[in-house]
């Protein structure tokens, strides 16, 4: 009887109309959320340990390697979406190479 009841539904969600519904509305609320708060980093994923190896190179004063850290992960954060996350990443990028354009004494000044 259980196993009856249990084919019956899984027909039903299975049923073509049913697809169709869902589809619609999970799209919708998953577009919803990404676009409000962009997607999520994990601490694992590669966009992040790239961010904090130019975090790193930036604060050991290896800006040229800081530089291409965030360049690399300019791309990644503008086709994700993730404005806030990029607008970060191109204030470091504008401060690295104004920087190194200056023989980098912009960032032992009074500053640091």
């Amino acid at each position: 009887m259980e196993e009856e009841e249990e084919e019956q539904v899984s027909a039903t969600r299975k049923g073509f109309k049913n697809q169709i519904k869902n589809l619609w509305w999970t799209k919708g609320k998953e577009d919803l959320a990404d676009s409000l708060n962009g997607p999520t980093y994990n601490f694992n994923s590669i966009e992040s340990q790239n961010r904090v190896l130019g975090d790193y190179a930036f604060m050991l004063q290896d800006y040229e390697l800081a530089l291409s850290n965030y360049r690399l992960i300019s791309t990644d954060y503008k086709i994700d979406k993730a404005w806030k996350r990029y607008a970060g990443v191109q204030e470091m990028m504008g401060l690295l190479v104004g920087s190194i354009k200056k023989g980098s004494r912009v960032l032992h000044g009074k500053y640091f």
